[in-house]
């Protein structure tokens, strides 16, 4: 992730803005890594930061957009998004329409953060948990716990209001020999950021799945059969691959990848399979289907029909 210059500490003031125009910050934190800065060079709003006299030493302008609603009787609102490089002197942070101050906020010291495992031997049999030494939150405090089992490799697992102790379930979470929680606490407005213990958790190994056909599917003959399958595998680098996925009918191979198709099935019960053949770990999942003869000529069993002649035999 790139560093922002000098690797500051930068300010992320979020929230709405209703139609009375009220502002209500939502998650506001900070970081010293930005991917990607808010464009808002004509936004009539703009986010400032104060001195003890009440000088401003920083100002950006706010991205505001509409929020999308999926009631249109919902009441109309805008997200408010602001970055600012936090300075040294800087006392307090405001947002602001034209002269009208819409939200102030004293900025306090940085925040402090340990993590801990708790509560013996980290297992899939039962919860963990995380023991936090907190600074004082203030207004807004929160906590993103995330869980990581491998490098580049993260999974949030929860957000939460801010507190002293966390019971994560590991039964369905990736497991490798180098586990551990990262921890993010905001405490209103600044941020910090821990890491647990690392510790081993036995692999899940990859989650095969036949999306169609269903078990117990019943077809016609002539019917083309559609296959269409998933397999997830995080503890692998890159995830599950396509190429290692096949489908098989009756004990053959049909086909590659997540997506494939059979025709001219014969009458009776078939079983359908899609299996995952990955470095040193497998999977396989298995339906059943029945072909049923139609009672009625199928299309392939028509006569042939001249359009002048009408029909003839072959």
């Amino acid at each position: 992730m790139p560093e922002t210059p000098e690797a500051i500490e930068v300010l992320v003031i979020k929230g709405r803005i209703d139609r009375a125009g009220q502002f209500r910050p939502r998650r506001c934190r900070s970081t010293r890594h930005v991917r990607r800065w808010p464009r808002a060079e004509e936004s009539v709003y703009v986010a400032e930061l104060l001195d003890r006299a009440e000088q401003t030493v920083q100002r950006a302008p706010a991205l505001v957009v509409r929020e999308l609603a999926c009631d249109s009787t919902d009441d109309e609102r805008f997200l408010v998004t602001a970055y600012l490089g936090l300075s040294p002197e800087a006392t307090s942070v405001q947002l602001r329409r034209d002269t009208s101050v819409l939200w102030r906020r004293e900025i306090p010291e940085a925040p402090g953060l340990g993590v801990r495992l708790s509560g013996g031997t980290a297992s899939r049999t039962r919860p963990v948990s995380l023991a936090l030494d907190l600074s004082r939150p203030g207004d807004g405090a929160y906590l993103q716990v995330m869980y990581q089992w491998g490098e580049r490799r993260f999974q949030t697992v929860d957000v939460l209001d801010a507190r002293g102790e966390v019971s994560v379930d590991l039964a369905q979470l990736p497991g490798g020999p180098a586990c551990r929680f990262v921890v993010l606490y905001s405490n209103g407005l600044r941020s910090a950021v821990a890491v647990s213990e690392t510790f081993r958790l036995e692999p899940l190994g990859p989650s095969v799945a036949i999306v169609e056909p269903r078990d117990g599917a019943a077809l016609l003959v002539g019917r083309h059969l559609v296959l269409s399958g998933q397999v997830a595998d995080p503890e692998r680098a890159g995830g599950a691959r396509a190429e290692d996925m096949s489908w098989w009918l009756d004990g053959a191979p049909v086909g590659v990848g997540p997506i494939g198709g059979v025709d001219r099935l014969a009458p009776g019960e078939h079983r359908v399979a899609l299996r995952y053949d990955g470095p040193d770990r497998t999977g396989q999942a298995e339906v059943g289907i029945t072909v049923t003869a139609a009672r009625a000529p199928t299309a392939e069993e028509w006569e042939p029909f001249d359009q002048f002649g009408g029909y003839r035999s072959e």
